[in-house]
């Protein structure tokens, strides 16, 4: 923050947001927009997700807490009952199915691949990235591949950007080798990541039978529609904390987070609890004022 005041701004992030080309008034006007059209969709989700966690937990409703979704931040999308996606990646090779898929729509991705560091071992990062090494042509992806559809589509998002990063015009200067912007290699990166549940997809790539398919249609169309739903409320919740956080550092983050987490994500903070839970969210501590292009790339 004090770099950026002593650059005329008044936070870091209003800077980072500037040197993206972004409209920090603009951007939060859409923001509020999205947040009022999906409210009462995702209540309307929620209320019915509530139901089967207390079910499964044997709790009441009231009783739910952060730990009983998905994961921690609930940016995924619990388990939906007669759904189970991994069961067919469980012996298939991701990176073949990859290959093929990419080589098909003519984005050939073998050499990109050979580059690339794919599989868990002791120590790792744990995270998923794409990194454009030179702009010559060296792009490379960290992964930590298992056999199932998470992690399909995890390398699929991050072919995605590795095909945006590698197949740019090498005519152009050096400082215009890259992406238009961070929104639109999220945008294609997203794209792709999405097949791992497309039913033609399924079909053509992982050989799901057609009948399989059919039934499965309407599981996979709510799937997507529940993960929209909630990525978006969870992105809000993101992108607003960092806002508040960059203008006011030395307020109480750990109740900030939490006040975000209730009014976006409806989820009741647990009791008895204060510790910074949002700093272990990898995003805000090492790739801070990002978040925005995710949902502006979905969009």
């Amino acid at each position: 923050n004090r770099a950026a005041r002593e650059m005329g701004f008044g936070n870091y992030y209003a800077l980072s947001l500037q040197l993206q080309e972004l409209d920090e008034e603009l951007l939060f006007g859409l923001f509020d927009r999205l947040q009022e059209l999906t409210r009462p969709l995702f209540a309307a989700y929620k209320t019915d997700l509530d139901r089967q966690l207390a079910d499964r937990f044997h709790l009441s409703i009231d009783q739910l807490r952060p730990w009983h979704y998905a994961d921690p931040f609930f940016q995924d999308t619990p388990a939906m009952p007669g759904l189970n996606l991994d069961q067919y990646f469980a012996d298939k090779d991701a990176t073949s199915l990859a290959q093929q898929f990419f080589q098909k729509i003519g984005l050939p991705v073998e050499d990109i691949l050979a580059r690339s560091d794919l599989y868990e071992r002791e120590g790792k990062y744990q995270h998923a990235y794409c990194i454009d090494i030179d702009r010559t042509g060296d792009v490379r992806t960290m992964n930590n591949m298992q056999p199932n559809a998470g992690w399909m589509g995890t390398l699929l998002h991050e072919l995605g950007h590795a095909v945006y990063d590698t197949y740019h015009d090498n005519a152009l200067p050096f400082l215009l080798r890259e992406p238009a912007h961070t929104l639109s290699t999220e945008a294609i990166a997203m794209l792709m990541g999405r097949f791992n549940s497309d039913t033609n997809w399924l079909m053509q790539y992982v050989n799901v039978p057609r009948d399989e398919v059919t039934r499965l249609a309407p599981k996979l169309h709510a799937l997507d529609r529940a993960g929209l739903l909630i990525f978006t409320r969870w992105d809000l919740t993101v992108c607003h904390f960092e806002r508040e956080m960059y203008r006011n550092p030395d307020q109480d983050l750990n109740k900030l987070w939490w006040d975000l987490v209730e009014k976006f994500q409806m989820i009741k903070r647990p009791e008895d609890r204060n510790q910074p839970d949002w700093a272990s969210k990898i995003h805000i501590a090492c790739y801070p004022a990002y978040y925005q292009n995710y949902m502006l790339g979905a969009m």
